[in-house]
Parts: structure tokens; C-alpha cells; sequence
């Protein structure tokens, strides 16, 4: 039977975008047959109690008198020959274009879910089941899995920017960045931008991957990758009125210095927990006891303040 490719949809999600992978399947339907492997139930089933299953003949039901097993990963193969003379091939699981689906779904739950192989082969070895290698898996998601990903994040990008565009308004914008490791010892840093303006609904606008090589040193990525945010946004004739980030020291002067005519300001709940911070160690000095009984009441009049405060258009207001 010849198989062509075909898109269904796939049952995981990243973040709130419902993510589609490539899966093959017949071009033409069997009776019994199950088109969707994603889908399809599955079971754990023990090799003596399949062992039980290869003592008579698929084909003819003759007895067997030649078994070898071969193992891919998940994928487990059966080759059988009986006293009738016929050579059957039993699989575990569908193979399309030499690509095991069993392997293919195992390798797509670690990466939709926000899994690490580790723990993934970790539980395997628990309870001796058959997983694919750490190379195989890698070598699954590159070639059917992140292609698709990508695809998709371009078309929910382009449909929220289309989206953006139709409000006719200064956005309201919501960043901040993080690293692939705490310190300054990171080499991947991203920085997000989500649209947060009233009446809409929070989505993400743009995000931009920064490499450590790019840039003089790692505290350097979270500038760089809001001022790519900013320009990618820019490109698409998309005014911004209000940018709203920590209170990272380098982000305030690159907003202060380059974009004046944005308004930025600071997020409350660093600036409530930076205050915290500092009122607390104070507390700990000699004489300054009883400032640790009012940090909690400071606090909360800081957010009261904010929460009946309109908002602020001008560097006069702030």
C-alpha cells in the first residue's frame, strides 16, 4: 500500500497556540484500521505475553518454528517463519517511510509538554520499557516536529499582528526577559513583548532569541532583545504608546535615551518586591527593629495607591 503524507491535528498545546505535526498515513482506508496513531489506544503489553501470541502462524495459524526479535527504540518486530513455509513480519507499531510512529509520538509528548529526555528515559529505565535514544529523539523532533512548530508560531504571529493592526490604537506592551541560566553565565537569552492594552485579550506579540556571540556578554541579551522586539513591531506600522518592564537599570536608560516618545514605566510587583527586599534588610539593622512591623502595611498601601491611580501619560505625571 502506497502512504502519503497528511497534517491531523496533534493533541498537545504550547502555551495557548494548539501546535500541528506532520503524520502519515494510508492514502486509502482499511476496514479495522486506525488512520490517527495520535489518537489510537495504546497499551503496555509484556514480551512473554507476546512471546505467547508468535507461537502460531499469523498467516495460516501453523506453528512457528523460526522467531527473531528486533527492537528500533518503542518499535519491536517480530520475524516469524512457520512449518507452512510462510515468512511474516509482526509490528508494534505503524512505519511510515521508515519512520516509527510509536518513536515519532513518544519523541512529540517530550517536546509539547515541556519535557527533558532525561526524565523521560529516567521513567523508562524505572520499569525497563523500550525508548528510543537520546539521538533518535533529537533527530525526530529536528526533522518532523520543530519545522511545524515554527510554522505554526509564524501563523499565529501574523494573525495577531493583523489583529493589532485593526484596533487603530498606541498598543500597551508588557516585556521582560530570561535566560537559559541564572547569573552571568548564560548563552541563550529570550525577550517577550505582549500586548496588554484594555478591552483585549493578552497575547503575545513578539518574541526574539538572543545569542551570547551577538552581544558583548550576557547582561547584555534582555537590551538587546527588546530593542528587537520594538523594531520588529515598528515594521509592521504598529504605534506603540506604553512599554512596562522591571526595573533593570539598562532597559530604563535604552527607553530614556532611544525611545523617548514611549512611555515606559515599571512594573508593580518588581517594584513591590524590590522595596520589600530593601525594607527588610534595613529591618535588620540595629535601631531599625520596628520597620520589619510596617513592611507588610507599606506594601499593601503601595499596591492600594496603584490601584486608584489613573493612568500616567507624561513624564509630569510620573
Amino acid at each position: 500500500m502506497d502512504w502519503v503524507p497528511v497534517i491531523l491535528p496533534m493533541h498537545f498545546q504550547v502555551s495557548n497556540v494548539k501546535v500541528k505535526h506532520i503524520v502519515l498515513i494510508p492514502d486509502k482506508k482499511r476496514k479495522g484500521e486506525a488512520l490517527e496513531p495520535e489518537v489510537e489506544p495504546k497499551f503496555i503489553v509484556f514480551e512473554a505475553q507476546l512471546k505467547q501470541l508468535m507461537k502460531f502462524c499469523p498467516e495460516c495459524g501453523s506453528p512457528v518454528i523460526d522467531r527473531k526479535k528486533s527492537v528500533s527504540g518503542s518499535h519491536l518486530t517480530f520475524h516469524l517463519q512457520c512449518h507452512a513455509g510462510h515468512d511474516v513480519a509482526w509490528v508494534s507499531q505503524p512505519t511510515v517511510n521508515y519512520v516509527r510512529m510509536g518513536n515519532l509520538l513518544l519523541a512529540a509528548a517530550t517536546l509539547f509538554n515541556g519535557l527533558t529526555f532525561s526524565r523521560m528515559e529516567e521513567l523508562a529505565k524505572s520499569i525497563n520499557l523500550a525508548f528510543p535514544t537520546s539521538r533518535a529523539c533529537t533527530k525526530l523532533q529536528r526533522k518532523w516536529l520543530h519545522p511545524v512548530i515554527d510554522q505554526e508560531w509564524k501563523q499565529e504571529v501574523e494573525s495577531v499582528v493583523e489583529e493589532t493592526r485593526q484596533q487603530h490604537q498606541a498598543l500597551c506592551l508588557a516585556g521582560d526577559g530570561r535566560s537559559d541560566s541564572p547569573g552571568f553565565n548564560a548563552h541563550y537569552g529570550s525577550y517577550t513583548l505582549m500586548n496588554i492594552s484594555p478591552d483585549v485579550a493578552p497575547k503575545i506579540l513578539s518574541m526574539e532569541l538572543v545569542d551570547v556571540a551577538e552581544v558583548p556578554n550576557s547582561a547584555h541579551m534582555e537590551t538587546e532583545g527588546l530593542k528587537r522586539c520594538i523594531a520588529s513591531i515598528e515594521a509592521e506600522n504598529i504605534s506603540i504608546g506604553t512599554i512596562t518592564t522591571d526595573q533593570h537599570m539598562t532597559v530604563q536608560k535604552i527607553m530614556r535615551t532611544e525611545y523617548p516618545k514611549i512611555d515606559h514605566q515599571l512594573d508593580l510587583w518588581h517594584v513591590s518586591k524590590n522595596l520589600t527586599k530593601k525594607m527588610t534588610a534595613k529591618a535588620k539593622q540595629r535601631g531599625m527593629e520596628e520597620l520589619g512591623d510596617w513592611i507588610r502595611c507599606i506594601s499593601n498601601h503601595l499596591w492600594m495607591l496603584n490601584s486608584g491611580c489613573p493612568t500616567m501619560h507624561s513624564s509630569e505625571d510620573k
